[in-house]
């Protein structure tokens, strides 16, 4: 082999080119055939560009222009739609910040927020509330209020507007309450109305009226039957064109009402105006007729009238039934609770309660080895302290006995002889009630007698009546002044100076240790060196403050059973003159709550003393006092 031969290729052709004797002539070689496999893909790529051949330019052209129309106008709608300086509705915020349950006929209080979260300012805006029919102005109870409108100005972006819009809302109880809320608005360069809406929901947990119905549960036929009822008002503001409405029974015939019932109707009794807290009553007398052990009802519903002289009622707002056994009693018996014969008197807790038991023999016969025993239950009942009084306790069964060996006069009863006993019995405190929902204590009074029948037979006979005793609840309130703590931030000099303002924090706290209290308010008034701040904690509408008679209002709604309680903390000002100066002067006159006992349906209220710049309950008050005289 040559050395020519032993080199690549590519240093043989450098070795030619650098050949200082180059060769006379180029031979071109000779290049072969060889047949080589087509790979495969290819047929198919010659007939995509044959079938690609076939689509004309127009035809591309107009796909082109259609996938770039659909492009452009996909990220159009997406700008309009989550593009950073849109405007929209979405963007207006509604707040609405109010009680979730009310008893008809309260105050409904409602902080409204509304906020602008648009790039560009909101023009013209106004908001509208729609409410329910019968709803009342809560300044003006005589005025109705269906629609609450306001004018809102401009809102701009960012910026929010407050709203404390107040009505009294009537309805009946367990009504579930919509409002609905519409916020309308302009923008710059634009001639739409923008309407942006919300419903904010409560419940009313309450009647505004309260329907009691007095009456013997048993009575004797053909004698004559007294049924009294009382409409007392649980509303806040004056209801007016109140009525109630009278089912009589099967066999009853009314020979006396008062006062008398409507011209048109004789079962509807026109009560006229219920002014807050106001009770009025109407009495029905007549006779029942029927057989032994027959139940008689006695059905009352009360509401308003759409007009003065309208004969049915448009609104019923609650509605009693009063259940009447016709018996044949050979001894009438009377049950008196603390001088109370209703069928359901009320006790306070802990308090002693005055029994008292009276016997009549109706017959015509005399009854004797008569015995009367009243057997006392209940959860809300304290044994141990049932005192017997004239009669004997049996402590085994919580059973009071009168019989001859303590009264020798239940030996031999003559025809229309009568007679009494007495006891006394205690409610369980407040503090054990605690735990107990709606406590109440059941008196059933068992009388048993022997007597001579028709025919000279001796006979025993017995009858019985129950009374159940509810037990009232106990309202605390609670109230203090602080500077150091408390959610403000309170300034001034402590103890105060002459000509120069201090602020405090007044504390009220409602406690509740037994049945729920529906709408408790607590009032105060500021004296005139006193200025009300504004500041309130927590903002949520229910404090009010009347700047003519300088009243605070706290509309603290229901009080349940147990617990903490609610609390509410308003700011005041306090700048001393120097007439002042060596005393230390009230900031808060004394503060009274009003409410309702939702079981017992009595009105309760309470008060606390009026609070000075003796600041005992802050906890930087110094042991040596003179914390609170002005300087």
């Amino acid at each position: 082999m040559s050395d020519s031969e032993e080199l690549s290729s590519l240093e043989r052709v450098k070795e030619r080119l650098y050949d200082a004797e180059a060769p006379d002539a180029f031979k071109e070689p000779t290049l072969s055939e060889r047949p080589v496999e087509r790979a495969r893909g290819w047929n198919h790529l010659e007939v995509v560009r044959k079938e690609a051949e076939l689509i004309s330019g127009p035809a591309r052209f107009f796909i082109v222009a259609f996938i770039f129309f659909f492009v452009t106008a996909g990220g159009a709608l997406f700008y309009l739609i989550y593009g950073g300086s849109s405007v929209s509705t979405n963007n207006v915020n509604i707040a609405v910040q109010g009680p979730t349950t009310i008893a008809s006929g309260d105050t409904v209080p409602l902080l409204i927020t509304i906020e602008n979260r648009n790039p560009v300012a909101i023009h013209a805006a106004k908001i509208n509330i729609t409410f329910p029919e019968g709803t009342k102005d809560a300044d003006d109870p005589t005025k109705p209020l269906t629609l609450y409108s306001e004018d809102l100005g401009t809102i701009d972006s960012g910026g929010k507007v407050e709203r404390t819009v107040r009505a009294a809302v009537f309805g009946s109880e367990g009504q579930r309450v919509t409002l609905p809320l519409k916020i309308e608005y302009h923008t710059d360069g634009s001639n739409a109305v923008f309407i942006k809406n919300k419903t904010y929901e409560f419940t009313i947990t309450s009647s505004p009226i309260t329907l009691n119905i007095t009456a013997l549960s048993q009575v004797s036929a053909g004698q004559p039957v007294n049924v009294d009822v009382s409409i007392r008002s649980n509303a806040s503001t004056i209801l007016q064109n109140v009525a109630v409405s009278a089912v009589y029974p099967f066999g009853f015939a009314p020979t006396a009402t008062t006062p008398a019932p409507s011209t048109g109707n004789s079962s509807l009794f026109v009560i006229g105006s219920l002014a807050p807290g106001e009770e009025k009553h109407i009495s029905i007398r007549g006779v029942l007729s029927g057989e032994n052990n027959d139940d008689r009802v006695f059905k009352f519903s009360a509401g308003s009238l759409a007009t003065a002289d309208a004969l049915t009622l448009t609104n019923p707002y609650t509605s009693k039934e009063a259940d009447i056994k016709l018996t044949k009693p050979f001894l009438a018996t009377t049950l008196s609770i603390n001088r109370d014969t209703s069928d359901t008197p009320v006790v306070d807790a802990g308090v002693p309660v005055q029994v008292t038991v009276g016997w009549t023999n109706t017959l015509a016969t005399e009854v004797t080895n008569a015995k009367v025993a009243v057997a006392l239950s209940g959860e809300g009942l304290e044994p141990a302290s049932v005192v017997a009084g004239s009669g004997f306790y049996r402590s085994s069964d919580n059973t009071v006995i009168f019989d001859s060996s303590t009264n020798p006069v239940l030996a031999a009863l003559q025809p229309g002889d009568t007679g009494q006993g007495t006891f006394t019995f205690k409610s369980k405190s407040s503090g054990a009630l605690a735990s107990l929902r709606n406590p109440f204590v059941t008196l059933r009074v068992s009388v048993a007698g022997s007597r001579l029948s028709e025919t000279n037979v001796p006979e025993t006979i017995s009858s019985t009546l129950t009374r159940t005793v509810k037990v009232g609840t106990s309202l605390a309130l609670a109230s203090k002044i602080v500077h150091s703590t408390g959610p403000f931030n309170n300034t001034g000099p402590v103890p105060p100076e002459a000509n120069k303002e201090t602020t405090y924090a007044a504390v009220l706290t409602l406690s509740n240790s037994g049945n729920t209290v529906a709408g408790a308010t607590v009032t105060a008034a500021l004296p005139s060196y006193v200025r009300f701040t504004g500041s309130v904690s927590p903002n949520d509408g229910s404090v009010t403050y009347n700047d003519t008679t300088r009243t605070v209002t706290w509309s603290a709604g229901d009080i349940t059973s147990g617990g903490a309680g609610k609390t509410v903390s308003f700011q005041i000002g306090f700048t001393p003159s120097t007439s002042q100066q060596g005393s230390s002067p009230i900031l808060l006159f004394a503060q009274q709550v009003v409410g309702v006992d939702r079981f017992t349906t009595r009105q309760i209220s309470g008060s606390m003393p009026a609070l000075t710049t003796q600041l005992t309950s802050d906890p930087a008050y110094p042991a040596t006092g003179g914390f609170g005289t002005v300087k």
